[in-house]
């Protein structure tokens, strides 16, 4: 591991943390200073291999996808019709796509990086109280707030980093992830409504999934590393069409 042979340091306490905020200095963020993070594969200056290039524009154009379940999740929780639904999944792809092209710009707004813009589960229990309180035109008023306010917060994250330790942060995200429990095991499990049991071939459809996405993540030392969500899409749909879970005939049919 990255951590052996250091020292074991004591948590900094809240004076300690206070000044190390004073302490840090614009030009730490200077070029001829940063150094390559170690969990990265390619720094920000490196270009990958054309085949990774192509692999990983796939894997973010199906993660920015996701985001399309929750706003089907919020307008059926208002009662929305299937068009509500259709057409702010257009403003959301627009908005994506073009808040991913500014981010990947090394340019004021832009850090250089290819990161993906999607739909962040934080903000849906959020935007699904305010459309059932204001409807639609409440929640785009709070989307815009606060898309601001992460805007101008951004600018002092790097002298708040200190008041951010691991800890915090890791509880940060798992408290964001075990929000998705309840829409994801039932479906993880094949239930179709409340009556239903659990079917096998979405279990087994769901567990190879997984397993394939722990294994290039985890196992796996080369280009699959960045590959997960790619590779566990792949096997999950291919193992579907063979099981049955698809109906591929069907759906050919309809596009005849």
């Amino acid at each position: 591991m990255a951590s052996e042979g250091l020292p074991r340091l004591k948590p900094l306490s809240i004076r300690e943390r206070v000044q190390a905020w004073r302490k840090i200095a614009p030009s730490l963020d200077s070029d001829h200073l940063r150094k390559k993070p170690a969990n990265l594969l390619y720094d920000v200056d490196e270009v990958p291999p054309l085949g990774v290039r192509v692999g990983v524009s796939l894997q973010h154009v199906f993660l920015m996808s996701l985001g399309w379940l929750y706003i089907v999740v919020i307008v059926n929780s208002v009662g929305g019709a299937a068009g509500q639904a259709q057409s702010l999944i257009r403003i959301y792809m627009l908005a994506s796509g073009l808040a991913t092209i500014l981010q990947a710009g090394r340019t004021v707004v832009g850090s250089g990086y290819l990161c993906p813009v999607s739909g962040s589960l934080t903000y849906l229990q959020p935007s699904i109280l305010a459309a059932r309180t204001g409807g639609f035109s409440l929640l785009f008023g709070m989307v815009a707030l606060s898309g601001t306010f992460t805007a101008l917060f951004s600018r002092l994250t790097s002298r708040l980093r200190v008041l951010f330790p691991p800890e915090v942060t890791g509880l940060m995200v798992s408290m964001s992830g075990l929000q998705l429990v309840a829409l994801g095991c039932p479906r993880f499990a094949g239930y179709v409504n409340g009556g239903s049991g659990p079917e096998l071939r979405a279990v087994l459809v769901g567990v190879a999934t997984l397993c394939a996405m722990v294994a290039a993540t985890v196992w796996h030392r080369g280009k699959l590393q960045v590959l997960p969500m790619l590779i566990g899409l792949a096997v999950g749909f291919s193992l579907s069409v063979a099981l049955g879970s698809v109906p591929v005939g069907t759906i050919s049919a309809k596009h005849k």
